[in-house]
């Protein structure tokens, strides 16, 4: 029986024989009609020689085709492709063909629902991003104080994590801001071990590098986080000074010059933890117990302490053998400046001349560079298009930015000693104070340093004439000064004009812990005698973004009564009852409460506190606390935000809102808008109000205990004057644009210090925009010129109708 395949092949055979056949026989067609037209070629091949051409031709084709098809079988079957020799797509003779049907799998559905994917907030921790070097410290309690010290000044501004690790039975008092892990257990030479476990619970897969060192060291922070920079982190490397151990092809780091492990080296450290730990020698220091830890992670992974890697070099110095004295050489500067590490030191007056002698060498080496760098674009200038104008003082500094028409223009400031002008568009003069009169200080002073430098000292003094500043954000702030400085040579006084540029620096994430949306918000709304009315809107707002969305909060309503007749009338009993309703309408999840307090004659500062009082005796310190106003309009992006800018022990959010002004002077016609949109003449961003704040109660506490231990009394300063002057904690403050507020008459009684000037400014500034209260101002004055035009002109007509008719006629 004849497969399918070999009949498929067959045929393809045949049909390539009758294709030769037929082109022989084309050919010949071809040569005939050549001679003859197309109506004559039927005569032409019946009278014409041709004709027994063609037919002579034809045979001689069908023989050759005959002859030459078995070696030209191999040949068409080559133009066949590969499924087409396999398989047949004809049916047999024998039977009808029927296709194979192959069903598409199914998956069962076990009636489950497919869990949400939950990606990380942040894209470096889905990807694995980590951070580079992580530093450990070794300290005791003879040596915190002082090396511990100089080490954390030295360094710890120039590297991402540093921390020490000494035994916390040693001392009970610890230098304030030290990053210190102290552990319980007595035992001294346990302090790596318990370092290493620490590490592997907290950071060990944060970060790439980890470095251990002692106290007694002076690192080069900025070189080793250089070093680590150019080093690939995929190696199992172990870096430092090299020691010899009992294996021979093994060397292990000595701890005085530092030890540089990469992430897979510390992990192998880590899995050999309870090896250390029972190999560990009481009677040995940190440094031999880390070593022995560290010979036994190199020899499983088959490699030795280096001090080489790809062409970079881990240099180490001794304190022995320097002479830390300012006559010290410039080769002896450039070799200590090429060291990562430079060890052994016994007091910190030797550890911080070091840091000096060096510091002061690489600031000599920055200005070599600038100069040469100056030098070079000076060179370079002529052969640029815009040839020497492109040189803009000072040299390497972004020039000026070029306003596209006259609203981009910047406008200077004028100030003198005592004053600043026009500083904004609000205010014609200014008194000097706070950090702009220490800028405008520091930049005279500066001034005078500069010409003294380039004229040998010949002015004493000077004085202030002029004065010139603005922020360009390109370059930064820049200062035109015009001084009269007392000559000592003339004996007189002459006068000078200097241009001074305080440019800006590289921009720095600061970085932050890690915070989610998901902690719960505690909504705090006081509401005082005057406020019962507006309060309603204030429910429905909460009740549509909170209550039907879920979102995780809780509403504390503080019903404040400034009596005891308001208290036993219960003039609140209406806002009561309301809240009730909402507690009924949902009862699956009641999120609203209330309480009262008394005023007992306390007002503005004294009175907020009390009612932040009431609220945390309700509260565990970890609860986060929005405190809000009567006629603000909420919304999930603010509460989010609130969640995201506010971290215990860390930073509290006091935002900016949008507050609406009055709407019968900034609308002509009724209904008013019910939403606040934001506009120019709408509203304003109010920089002068923070009585809306997001912070932890915890942070709340610490602060005030923080004031009774510094002896100031609780009512002289407000909430963000408390957490600015006794807490260490960033306050930060930003503008909010879902934060809207309908307008309201502040009152400003019982607000002391800045506080109440603040709440002046706002008051004043409240009820509509310049232009709006100027345009109300001019209609009002036409409407009484108006008017008086009409009196006059009644009186006139009353004069005239009493008059005589003969007083009327014309002499």
């Amino acid at each position: 029986m004849i497969s399918r395949s070999s009949q498929h092949a067959g045929g393809g055979l045949r049909i390539c024989r009758i294709f030769t056949v037929w082109y022989w026989l084309v050919l010949a067609v071809a040569r005939c009609c050549k001679r003859a037209t197309r109506l004559s070629c039927i005569k032409a091949f019946a009278h014409s020689k041709p004709a027994i051409r063609l037919l002579m031709g034809l045979c001689f084709g069908i023989a050759l085709s005959l002859v030459i098809a078995p070696f030209i079988e191999d040949h068409c079957a080559r133009f066949l492709t590969p499924s087409a020799r396999s398989v047949s797509y004809f049916p047999d003779d024998d039977g009808d063909y029927e296709p194979e049907i192959k069903p598409i799998p199914t998956v069962k559905d076990d009636g489950g629902k497919q869990p949400p994917i939950v990606r990380p907030r942040y894209l470096f921790t889905e990807l694995g991003i980590k951070e580079k070097l992580f530093i450990s410290v070794f300290t005791d309690a003879h040596s915190v104080e002082t090396l511990g010290v100089a080490v954390n000044r030295t360094s710890n501004h120039l590297v991402q994590k540093l921390t020490f690790f000494m035994n916390g039975g040693q001392s009970s008092v610890l230098p304030q801001g030290l990053p210190v892990v102290t552990f319980s257990n007595n035992q001294s030479h346990m302090v790596p071990f318990h370092t290493i476990k620490y590490i592997s619970d907290h950071y060990l897969n944060a970060y790439d590098w980890f470095y251990f060192q002692s106290d007694s060291t002076y690192m080069r922070a900025d070189r080793l986080m250089d070093f680590v920079q150019h080093v690939s982190v995929a190696q199992n490397l172990l870096i430092g000074k090299p020691v010899e151990t009992e294996n021979e092809k093994v060397f292990t780091c000595d701890l005085e010059a530092g030890i540089l492990l990469s992430q897979p080296v510390m992990a192998v450290v880590v899995n050999n933890l309870d090896w250390c730990i029972r190999n560990s020698m009481p009677g040995k220091s940190d440094a031999r117990n880390l070593r022995t830890c560290l010979t036994r992670a190199a020899e499983d992974l088959n490699i030795s302490c280096i001090d080489q890697v790809n062409e970079l070099s881990y240099v180490y110095h001794t304190s022995q053998s320097l002479n830390l004295t300012s006559s010290m050489s410039e080769s002896q500067l450039s070799d200590l400046s090429k060291a990562v590490a430079i060890g052994s030191f016994k007091n910190e007056p030797d550890f911080y001349r070091l840091h000096r002698l060096l510091s002061e060498y690489e600031m000599k080496l920055v200005r070599t560079q600038l100069d040469a760098l100056v030098e070079e674009i000076t060179k370079i200038a002529p052969l640029t298009p815009e040839g020497n104008k492109s040189l803009v003082w000072p040299i390497g500094i972004t020039p000026p930015t070029k306003p596209l028409n006259r609203f981009d223009l910047i406008q200077w400031d004028y100030f003198t000693d005592t004053h600043i002008y026009f500083d904004d568009d609000f205010t014609n003069i200014r008194e000097l104070k706070g950090v702009d009169k220490q800028d405008i200080q520091d930049i005279k002073s500066t001034a005078l340093d500069r010409l003294n430098a380039k004229y040998e000292d010949r002015f004493p003094r000077m004085r202030l004439i002029n004065g010139y500043r603005r922020f360009d954000a390109a370059r930064g702030m820049e200062y035109i000064l015009d001084l009269a400085l007392f000559d000592r040579k003339s004996k007189n006084e002459i006068f000078k004009r200097v241009n001074l540029l305080r440019p800006l620096g590289d921009v720095e994430i600061v970085p932050m812990p890690y915070v989610t949306e998901n902690a719960r918000v505690n909504l705090l709304l006081p509401v005082r005698p005057g406020e019962k009315d507006d309060v309603l809107s204030f429910f429905d707002s909460y009740a549509q973004t909170c209550l039907k969305s879920g979102d995780n909060t809780y509403l504390f309503v503080v019903f404040i009564f400034e009596s005891v007749n308001q208290e036993r009338e219960d003039i609140y009993a209406v806002i009561k009852s309301t809240i009730a309703v909402y507690e009924n309408r949902h009862r699956s999840g009641t999120r609203i409460t209330w309480t009262s307090v008394q005023s007992a004659g306390a007002d503005g500062t004294k009175l907020s506190y009390v009612v932040l009082d009431a609220l945390a005796k309700k509260l565990s310190p970890e609860s986060l606390v929005v405190r809000c106003t009567v006629g603000m309009e909420l919304s999930i992006e603010f509460l989010n935000r609130a969640r995201m800018n506010t971290i215990k022990g860390w930073q509290v959010f006091f935002p900016i809102g949008f507050w609406s002004y009055k709407p019968n002077l900034i609308y002509d016609q009724h209904p008013y808008p019910t939403k606040i949109e934001i506009s120019s003449k709408s509203g304003r961003y109010d920089t002068r109000q923070y009585v809306h704040a997001s912070f932890y109660v915890e942070d709340y506490l610490y602060a005030k205990r923080q004031l009774a231990g510094a002896g100031g009394v609780l009512g002289t300063v407000d909430l963000y004057d408390l957490f600015v002057q006794y807490h260490s904690l960033h306050v930060f403050r930003a503008v909010e644009p879902e934060l809207r507020l309908q307008f309201h008459i502040h009152n400003c009684t019982g607000l002391v210090g800045r506080a109440q000037s603040d709440c002046q400014h706002s008051r004043a500034h409240s009820l509509a925009a310049r232009s709006q209260l100027g345009m109300l101002i001019f209609e009002y004055q036409q409407k009484l010129d108006q008017m008086q035009l009409k009196v006059m002109q009644q009186q006139r007509g009353e004069n005239v109708g009493q008059m005589k008719p003969e007083m009327l006629r014309k002499k």
